[in-house]
Formats: C-alpha cells, structure tokens, sequence
C-alpha cells in the first residue's frame, strides 16, 4: 500500500515539476525570487513552490529573437520580464500613494486600478476550511510575489511547508489515522486559527488599507478546480493508509501466529476498503493457519470476484481444497493459477504435491507429479521445491533419486535456518525414502 502512496505524491509532484518550452518560447527562472537564468527550449525541471518559471513568447516579444547570440537574448529576456514586474510594482505604489481622505477627490476606479491580477485574500480563508491552509498559503503566497513582496512571500512559504509537513505526517500516523480520520477538533482549529491570524489576516488588511481593495480579481476555477482534485487524492491516500496499517498490523500478528488478532485487523482494512482483495486473501491464509479452511475458501473466492486474475487467490484456494479432501476442486484451482501465471512455481508444486502424496490413490500421478515438480524447481529452486521433487520422485518408484534430492532439500533448508521442527518434517520423509516408502499426505 505505501509503494501506491509513494507513486501517487511522485506523480503528484512530477506534474508540477516538468514543464515544458516550444521552440519560440524561453523561460526565466526565478528561485527564491532571485534569477537563476533562461531555460528551455524542451523539456525542463523545475523545483515546486519554490521555482517560478515565466515563459517568454520570443516571437511576439522579441522578434528578433533568431538573429540573437545566446547571451544577447538572455539579456532580453530578462529586460522583458524585468520591465514587465517593475511596471506592476509602479502601480501598485502610485495606488498606495492615492489620498485615503474619502471626502477628498479619487479618480475614477478604473484609472487607478493597477494591472495586476490578485486573488482576494477573505474567500481564501474561506476555500482553505475546505481545502485545508496548505490551499490558502499557496495563493497567499501567489499574491505576495505578485505584489513584490519578498519577506512576506517567504512568510508565506514557510506556512506552505509546515501545512504539506502536517498533511504528510497525518498520513503516516497510522495509529491514531486507523482509528479516526481526522486528528482531535481541538488540534484543527488551533491550526487554523493560528494560520488565519499569522497569515490571511495581514494580507487582507493589507489589501484594504494600502491597495484601497483596488486590483484585478483573479478567477476562482482553476485553484479551486485543482484544490479539487488534490483533495480528492488526499482522501484516497488516508484510504490507502489507514488500509496499509491495518494490513501491516494483521502481517505482524500473523508472522507471530496470533491468527485472531491477524483476522481482526484484516477485518478492519476490508471495512475501510471492501474491494481489497490482498486483505481478503491474507485474512483467507489466516483462517487457513487456523484450520478454518470453509472461511479460508470464503475469502480467496471474494478476492477471485474482485480481481479473477488473481493466480495466488486460486493457488492458496486449491490448498484450501485440498485439505478438505476436494481434490477435483484443488486440482482445477492449482491448473487456473497456471493458466493465468505459466510461470508461477507454486502452483506447480502445490499440484505436484497433490499428485505425489495425496492419500487417494485415484488422484497420484508420480510421472506427472515429477514433471510438475522438475519445473516448479527450475523456476524458483528451493528447499520446499525440492520437498516436493522427492516425494514426487518416491511416488515414480524412483527411491534412488529421491533419497539424493531431499538431502538437497535439507541442506538447502539448514543455509536458510528454518525452525527444526520443519527439518524434521524433511528427515522424517527422507527415512521413508530410505525404505523404499512413498509419503502420504495425512
């Protein structure tokens, strides 16, 4: 869960990172608010919130761009976008020094508005209880730049990475996320009104004493259609973590083999997300290790509806199968696995076991169990492969061969330092090997 959460934020953040120039533009990039230089054409990279990338038309503003060496036209460039700031800046300063006598003479609105386009700082504050401050701080931020307001830009900064710190670290506070989705009302409220006083507040007051409430209002579509969006995904990665820690959770009590507690857990993540299938199948392998095997089938079968591609749901059901004694069934399941993963080696070595050990005699194969089984190991060699290889081959009358490979089997299993009551699973049926015995699933 937490590799789609990671994939999420990097696409999240690749969207704002790449930009890209056509062969008649330039961009001058400015970091921190000081210029770092002309980029572009092509694909470039820029830093979110930090960066600010402001394309050039070079054939409408300088169309004399093509007889230009590379440091002549950097300097115009930077000409074009430098004068085009100062000429916002002036007018808003020539605003600033209008008479704030009311009863005095004031031109008419229109020759005093400034040619600068700014969001109104009081709808912010309002858009951001929904959209949360890290929406507010970001057009805050937008309007102080705009505005050439350096230090209060960087104050605006500031509360743009503590606002994304604080929605990144709620996702990862699983304990307290898994139980509720939001933190304590206390806490949100204190945030916000700390965010409101040290920030919005200023600039609204700003805009009402020195620009007269006088400026070109921006349009509310885009952030707003953007903020949209990235709550949407919001909401989808608190889905996938609080999801994520019930499952980890469930992982940790089933690796220690407190299957009720694993099962509880695997519960709560199917509660918050009924189409998941990985916690319908891992809670199916606890009721399994439980010896539960009808809910162990009820639950591979939900994660087979949601996702009938599944090759491990229909492989883990086949054990199921198996271990009721339905070998018909057992053996259909283990053959979808394959059908869908040719490759999937326990699939092959789950059927080779059937038809090696199983205690109906109508089901063994030995010829074909080999065979299943010499592939299982190709795939993936390891001990249990070769487990299964062994029995397989006593199954074919081939006690020589088996007796060879489970010593392999067992030496293979002491490199990888599994408990000894597995390895005396595997010297148990070594003796019988030995015998010239075939093992017979119990």
């Amino acid at each position: 869960m937490f590799y789609i959460l990671a994939i999420v934020l990097l696409i999240l953040f690749l969207s704002a990172a790449i930009k890209v120039l056509r062969e008649y533009q330039r961009g001058l990039l400015f970091r921190s608010g000081r210029i770092i230089g002309v980029i572009g054409p092509g694909l470039v990279i820029v830093i979110p919130i930090i960066d600010k990338l402001v394309k050039v038309n070079l054939s409408k503003r300088i169309p004399e761009w093509r007889e230009l060496s590379k440091e002549e036209l950097q300097k115009r460039i930077e000409q074009v976008v430098m004068s085009e700031s100062e000429s916002k800046i002036t007018k808003v300063q020539r605003l600033r020094e209008q008479p704030r006598d009311t009863m005095k003479y004031r031109p008419p609105v229109e020759q005093v508005i400034p040619r600068i386009k700014l969001w109104n700082p009081n709808p912010i504050a309002g858009w951001s209880l929904l959209f949360t401050p890290l929406f507010g701080s970001t057009l805050t931020f937008m309007n102080w730049r705009a505005l050439g307001k350096d230090e209060e830009a960087k104050k605006a900064l500031v509360w743009i990475l503590i606002s994304a710190l604080v929605l990144v670290a709620f996702l990862f506070i699983l304990d307290a996320a898994a139980h509720n989705l939001a933190p304590a009302p206390l806490g949100i409220v204190a945030f916000i009104l700390v965010w409101y006083s040290s920030l919005n507040r200023p600039q609204a007051k700003y805009f009402k004493t020195e620009l007269n409430n006088q400026y070109i209002k921006k349009k509310w579509g885009k952030p707003l259609g953007l903020a949209l969006g990235g709550l949407v995904g919001y909401f989808i990665c608190i889905v996938i973590a609080i999801v994520g820690f019930y499952n980890t959770q469930a992982g940790f009590w089933s690796y220690w083999g407190d299957y009720d507690r694993a099962i509880a857990n695997f519960t709560k993540a199917i509660e918050v997300n009924p189409r998941d299938e990985d916690a319908y199948i891992f809670r199916g392998d606890a009721w399994f290790n439980k010896g539960d095997y009808e809910c162990a089938i009820a639950d591979y079968s939900k994660a087979i509806e949601i996702n009938p591609r599944f090759a491990l749901a229909y492989c883990w059901r086949g054990e199921a199968w198996g271990h009721k004694g339905d070998y018909d069934r057992a053996i259909a399941d283990f053959n979808k696995a394959l059908e869908i993963d040719p490759r999937y080696a326990n699939a092959y070595n789950n059927l080779a076991w059937l038809l090696a050990t199983c205690p109906d005699a109508r089901y063994r194969n030995g010829a074909k169990a080999v065979e299943l089984a010499q592939k299982a190991v190709e795939l993936d060699r390891s001990a249990c492969w070769l487990d299964t290889l062994a029995a397989a081959y006593a199954e074919a009358g081939k006690f020589e061969d088996a007796i060879t490979t489970q010593e392999k089997a067992i030496a293979l299993h002491e490199k990888e330092g599994v408990t000894k009551n597995h390895i005396d699973k595997f010297i148990e049926r070594l003796n019988y090997y030995k015998a010239h015995k075939p093992w017979r699933e119990k």
